[in-house]
């Protein structure tokens, strides 16, 4: 019969760890919704590399932003 360990307290080598962050760095990139938010009055861009980005400074919510980015309407947004 086998026995099985517990990964409790396992420590990964350093090598190991710039790994694994390099990976995960490299998958949140490719999953990561662009987005361009163009001022139309002074015909200004601004891109946001991640749609959490976009939401916090134009203080909306994810939902607004995909849908309107899908169906490539406009989004009026009020800033003060």
């Amino acid at each position: 019969m086998k026995k099985t360990y517990s990964l409790l307290g396992y420590k990964h080598f350093e090598k190991t760890l710039v790994k694994i962050n390099s990976n995960l760095n490299r998958l949140n990139l490719s999953k990561s919704i662009k987005v361009v938010v163009t001022n139309l009055e002074k015909n200004i861009s601004k891109e946001y590399a991640y749609l959490t980005e976009a939401v916090n400074s134009l203080n909306t919510n994810k939902t607004i932003i995909k849908d309107y980015k899908k169906k490539k309407y406009l989004i009026k947004v009020y800033i003060n």
